[in-house]
């Protein structure tokens, strides 16, 4: 008989991510800027595996470093960026 335990990093779940969204869009974000998010976010936040399911912090990391080295991809300002940075992270 085995020992079972959740390996899973904290992550931002699909319901909080619909729930961060719906802040952001409080915030004056556009649906066109929030269907970038999720165009952005959606190959972490609906990964196969059931354990990696949501967006941990080393993958908002990496979309935040790549939302700021691309801008011209998806057409956020800067001050856009950081405030979906912070929503994510709040979510962790």
């Amino acid at each position: 008989m085995g020992i079972f335990w959740n390996t899973s990093k904290p992550n931002v779940s699909e319901k909080e991510f619909s729930r961060m969204i719906g802040e952001l869009m409080s915030k004056g974000f556009t649906k066109n800027e929030v269907n970038k998010i999720h165009e952005i976010f959606r190959g972490d936040l609906y990964e196969g595996n059931s354990s990696q399911k949501g967006i941990d912090r080393d993958e908002v990391n990496r979309a935040i470093s790549w939302m700021r080295a691309n801008t011209s991809r998806h057409g956020f300002s800067e001050e856009r960026i950081a405030t979906i940075e912070k929503e994510l992270v709040e979510r962790i």
